[in-house]
């Protein structure tokens, strides 16, 4: 199909039109997983005549009275259509009251279905229905959330007119699907429903190129004369010393945004970002954390049963009996627990399947580093799960943080949250406060967004572009160690904490042992005992989503292009002016210094609030500019002293 076209417009007009619905279960993979049954054949069986079975029921049942016919099931997928997309509606409605009014209960909570709603031609062959008409539909359904009906622009055109009380149609823009071009989605609201963002599919999408970005444009580059050099007087020389300022200044801005696109300045640009980073004014710990360490000491203390983890199943059990009284907001167990419960400690099996506020870690599958990944514990629902990954920069430190990705289908970890966005959820949850996404895929947290890092943008001009990337903003410490309120897994077990040390707070358990091979560099140090454990990282993670939410601290931000660009030619300027018109080598040298400690300041400030200014190619540019005007001036100088020499 052309880019553009929108299906159902261009059928032909003997055609009959129908309205074409698609109905699907969200999360059924996952659900079997987490049914009982030792055997897969044991746990099918029973999502067949638990799940399955009950919600076909209820699909058949009231198809009749709407006059609906299936054509096709397809695994727990319906293709159903109808002679109208108001009788098409009015169906998908009663069927999302009556899964909301009498729950089919599930591991993973209540049974959600997402329809998808498209009239158009269809080709009919043997009793199906086949082509783009179908496909557009199927994809449209994909895009919908559990208790969500999205419509096509047709059904959508078809419903607005149709005159359904208490209906609400909400534009959700224009969507760039696989092979049709951008296509309108709307959706359908009914009893005072809000709209909702897409599910997370939407960013796997997103991440394959089917969904197109909304870059910023380039601003227009204005021609006008600088307003400044209406006040130099107008003398040859001064004309001629702002032409070559000029000239030198956007030479060599060019050629030093341009080597900073093609990478070759990003290893000076991140090594400058680290140290602006040290000399931020220091904060305050993040008083809402709590990190419960497991020490050396503490694992030689531990009894045989902890040779498979850093945490025994009695230590586990016991630790999360002291915690729980004290009413934690989260509790985010950071060691990893790919193995059963021992049979001796049904109690920790049963708080690790019931206890909503905890959440557990896996290890994504990366066929470089890891092909074979770290499994979530079988105890813990998949949506109570985050991967623990970090992305090290070429240098080796963590400077980015993941907060979510589509998982490989290969990887035994898939979820699609990382473990510190998990914990930060968790945590906000208990103050009402819900994710939501930005029609770009940017998670919004109440009114916080958090922006995807991109290629070109800032001081990263090449980065993987796997998930959901932020620079991570780290909380500015004397040492990244002191985060938040850290106790051992011993001061806890021995009741040496107070219930104010818990309450309320986000708590975070992992190891800090030096036997431990999860420790990482970070912008404060990347050699030796400068390495910060795996479990602070997470806190720092944390505190970064806590922090922008709740008290808006703001995120690591860059200008778009043409602003670094700009920015960068400003200073070119500048450092050509500080030459242009000193007239003695320590003007020359005091002025260059003077200009390149204000670009430090400046960038030190601006990183203060966030902002992530180019301070490498910057400075690049004003050196450049001042030595190519001091190389012009002392040109000139001697020109003038040799025809001095000869007439004299």
């Amino acid at each position: 199909m052309p880019e553009n076209v929108t299906p159902g417009r261009d059928r032909p007009s003997d055609a009959a039109m129908i309205t074409m619905v698609w109905t699907d279960l969200l999360g059924s993979t996952a659900m079997k997983r987490e049914l009982q049954g030792e055997y897969v054949s044991d746990r099918d069986r029973i999502y067949l005549s638990q799940i399955l079975q009950p919600h076909r029921e209820r699909v058949e049942r009231s198809l009749a009275q709407y006059r609906g016919r299936v054509v096709k099931t397809e695994g727990d997928a319906f293709f159903i259509v109808f002679s109208s997309v108001t009788l098409a509606l009015e169906w998908a409605v009663q069927l999302l009251k009556n899964h909301r009014e009498q729950p089919i209960q599930t591991p993973l909570g209540p049974l959600q279905v997402r329809i998808g709603i498209h009239t158009g031609t269809p080709t009919q062959s043997n009793g199906d229905y086949i082509g783009q008409e179908v496909d557009c539909l199927v994809r449209i359904a994909d895009l919908a959330q559990g208790s969500q009906i999205l419509l096509s622009e047709v059904a959508a055109v078809l419903l607005r007119n149709s005159g359904l009380k208490d209906l609400k149609i909400h534009s959700h823009g224009q969507y760039l699907l696989k092979s049709m071009g951008e296509v309108p989605i709307f959706e359908a609201l009914w009893d005072q429903q809000q709209p909702q963002p897409p599910r997370l599919d939407v960013k796997a999408l997103f991440n394959e190129g089917y969904l197109k970005p909304v870059l910023p444009e380039p601003a227009a580059t204005g021609r006008e004369r600088p307003a400044a050099l209406s006040a130099i007087a107008p003398s040859k020389r001064t004309q001629q010393t702002a032409l070559w300022i000029l000239i030198a200044s956007l030479s060599w801005s060019i050629a030093a945004s341009g080597l900073r696109w093609i990478g070759g300045l990003q290893a000076l640009e991140l090594w400058s970002f680290d140290r602006l980073m040290r000399l931020r004014p220091h904060e305050r710990p993040d008083d809402r954390i709590l990190i419960v360490t497991v020490t050396a000491r503490d694992l030689l203390q531990q009894t045989a049963d902890s040779r498979r983890s850093s945490l025994s199943d009695r230590n586990l059990l016991k630790l999360l009996r002291k915690i729980e009284p004290f009413k934690p907001r989260a509790i985010g167990l950071d060691i990893y627990r790919d193995f059963p419960v021992q049979a001796q400690f049904p109690q920790l099996a049963q708080i690790l399947r019931q206890n909503s506020k905890l959440i557990a870690v896996c290890k994504a599958r990366d066929p470089e580093g890891d092909p074979e990944g770290v499994s979530p514990p079988v105890e813990v629902p998949i949506a109570r799960v985050g991967f623990s990954d970090f992305i090290e920069d070429p240098d080796g430190i963590i400077r980015r943080q993941l907060l979510f990705m589509t998982p490989d289908p290969l990887s035994p970890c898939q979820t699609h949250y990382s473990f510190g966005t998990q914990v930060a959820l968790r945590y906000l949850a208990e103050l009402g406060i819900q994710p939501s996404f930005t029609p770009d895929g940017n998670l919004v947290l109440g009114k916080t967004a958090f922006e995807r890092l991109q290629s070109l943008r800032g001081g990263y001009q090449f980065q993987s572009e796997g998930g959901h990337q932020m620079v991570l903003n780290f909380r500015s410490l004397p040492k990244p160690q002191d985060i938040a309120l850290q106790v051992s897994l011993s001061d806890v077990l021995n009741d040496k904490i107070t219930p104010d040390s818990i309450e309320d707070r986000a708590i975070l358990i992992g190891v800090n042992a030096n036997s431990s091979s999860d420790f990482w560099a970070t912008p404060y140090g990347a050699g030796g005992t400068r390495k910060v454990p795996g479990v602070l990282i997470q806190a720092h993670a944390i505190s970064h989503l806590l922090s922008a939410t709740l008290d808006r601290r703001p995120s690591i931000w860059v200008w778009p292009l043409w602003g670094d660009s700009l920015w960068i030619w400003v200073w070119g300027i500048a450092g050509g002016c500080a030459v242009g018109w000193a007239r003695r080598l320590p003007q020359v040298l005091a002025g260059l210094s003077s200009i390149g400690l204000g670009l430090c300041t400046i960038c030190l400030v601006a990183l203060t609030w966030g902002g992530w200014l180019p301070l490498v190619p910057a400075m690049l540019a004003l050196l450049l500019t001042g030595g190519t005007i001091g190389y012009r001036k002392l040109a000139v100088q001697q020109e003038k002293l040799r025809k001095s020499r000869e007439s004299f």
